[in-house]
């Protein structure tokens, strides 16, 4: 998943309905966060960026997105309430507008 397809899933999902808990730029630190080598330091970190996001890196963003835009509960309530309010409904629906 690239960049552009990462923001439409956030957009599709909803995930930005308010922008004060999830401003653009969390979101796009998030997508960042989840390419790079955390294990690298310095200039290795940074070339180890692919751009794109494997199935590991996707759920590493959803679970970060989920930490940031809930303040209550575990992570893994957090995750679960993600995904209950704003993924499951809204993923892969159609737009009649």
């Amino acid at each position: 998943m690239d960049n552009t397809e990462y923001w439409k899933f956030v957009k599709d999902c909803k995930l930005q309905k308010d922008r004060k808990a999830m401003p653009s730029v969390r979101v796009e630190i998030i997508f960042q966060q989840c390419n790079q080598d955390l294990s690298k330091e310095g200039k290795d970190r940074l070339e180890s960026d692919a751009g794109e996001m494997d199935a590991s890196e996707f759920v590493e963003g959803l679970v970060r997105l989920a930490a940031y835009r809930y303040s209550k509960g575990s992570l893994s309530e957090r995750l679960d309430k993600m995904m209950d309010e704003e993924v499951l409904p809204n993923a892969c629906s159609v737009n009649t507008d």
